[in-house]
């Protein structure tokens, strides 16, 4: 029970500090379609994130190998995966998945570009439009 609320707790926190990093300095593209971000709170289905039925398998290719590999390197009381002593005994679990997150999604996006639609009609405009505008 512990584990559980703890990861739902740090998730929500985690979530909630990229959230307001995003906001302040990485420059976001700038266009969100409210509406269908509310998809999963009212129930629907569709819309402009919903990708494959729900599943953005970009993300997805990326969160197995990165998940696999921090519990592969996990070296904590609860778990001790495998190559726990990769590091001198060091848990580089964290790091492990952030970094492997970090590398596949892009390489993932960039083979398979988002479709566009995700972007709203800012980011698809060609840089003349944006210029004339």
């Amino acid at each position: 029970m512990a584990l559980i609320g703890g990861l739902s707790t740090g998730t929500t926190s985690l979530y909630g500090t990229g959230l307001d990093f995003s906001s302040i300095f990485v420059r976001r593209h700038g266009y969100y379609d409210v509406e269908d971000l509310q998809v999963f709170n009212q129930g629907r289905q569709g819309g402009r994130y919903w990708y494959s039925r729900g599943i953005n398998w970009r993300a997805m290719a990326a969160w197995i190998p990165a998940t696999a590999l921090g519990l592969l390197t996990a070296n904590t009381p609860v778990i001790v995966g495998p190559l726990h002593g990769i590091a001198g005994g060091i848990d580089i679990s964290l790091v492990c998945t952030l970094c492997t997150a970090a590398v596949a999604y892009p390489v993932l996006t960039r083979i398979f570009p988002e479709p566009p639609e995700v972007f709203g009609p800012t980011v698809a405009r060609s840089p003349a439009e944006v210029a004339e505008a």
